[in-house]
């Protein structure tokens, strides 16, 4: 019988020799005679985990048997000798518990109940999430424009943008991250944005509609300059303003002959 098997018993050594090399029909009733030895006990406890790898925020179970236990004894789960959580024993020692690990990295999960203490490795890996994303629904082509995100992470988030299908750009912030596009071409245009941390990634779409460039307009001034500039922004009024200037030059001269 191993150690692992050994359980808590008493033997009863009865000495029956009678002593004194008495006959068969000798009486020996002296009990005091009896010798009891107890053997002491190993007291087991095993845990187990649902999964080896998860998402920092996320639920794990913990279960396994205290061997010897009885019921409601009380077994703590710890991690860096943090306590997560607690549970009682069942009537046969069992115990199932769920606990939901933040901090990341490689974890050591330690189960322990009276004196003893059971291990398990965990990977726990960091969460994702996108909380803000800003962008224009309409442009005008040839006019530049900023797709910006901000996401939530246990590490320094990565992001990456796609055009119509194609990476156009990248970068990573704990803060507010900004890409800057210009399209010069009309039409609707398809993004995709993926931010990760780690393993985990969140992945968002959207389209930016681009139309044509309106022409501009120039409010008219008012008075004299106002009709002026009106008359010299046309063909015909750039031909007169060239005859008028031309008149005035021809009398300047004549003045001076004169």
């Amino acid at each position: 019988m191993s150690d692992d098997d050994l359980a808590e018993f008493s033997l009863t050594l009865d000495d029956d020799s009678g002593g004194g090399g008495g006959g068969p029909g000798d009486d020996n009733d002296d009990d005091d005679d009896d010798t009891s030895i107890t053997i002491g006990s190993v007291n087991d406890l095993s845990l187990e985990l649902s999964r080896e790898t998860i998402v920092a925020g996320g639920s794990v179970e913990a279960s396994g048997f205290a061997e010897g236990a009885n019921s409601g004894q009380t077994v703590s789960i710890e991690i860096d000798g943090n306590e997560l959580a607690s549970t009682e024993t069942e009537s046969d020692g069992y115990y199932e518990t769920t606990f939901m690990p933040e901090e990341v990295g490689n974890k050591t999960v330690v189960a322990s109940w009276d004196g003893e203490e059971a291990s398990a490795d965990l990977e726990v890996t960091p969460s994702i999430e996108v909380t803000s994303l800003d962008y224009p629904e309409s442009v005008e082509a040839g006019e530049a424009f900023d797709i910006c995100v901000q996401a939530e992470s246990q590490v320094e988030p990565q992001f990456r943008l796609f055009e119509e299908g194609d990476s156009v750009d990248s970068g990573s912030g704990s803060g507010e991250t900004c890409f800057e596009r210009n399209i010069t071409e009309a039409g609707t245009y398809d993004y995709e944005l993926v931010a990760s941390a780690g393993s985990s990634r969140e992945t968002r779409q959207f389209s930016v509609e681009v139309t044509q460039q309106t022409a501009s307009t120039t409010e008219a001034p008012e008075g004299i300059t106002g009709a002026f500039l009106n008359a010299a922004s046309s063909t015909w009024g750039r031909l007169l303003i060239s005859i008028i200037a031309g008149a005035i030059i021809t009398v300047l001269a004549l003045s001076i002959e004169v």
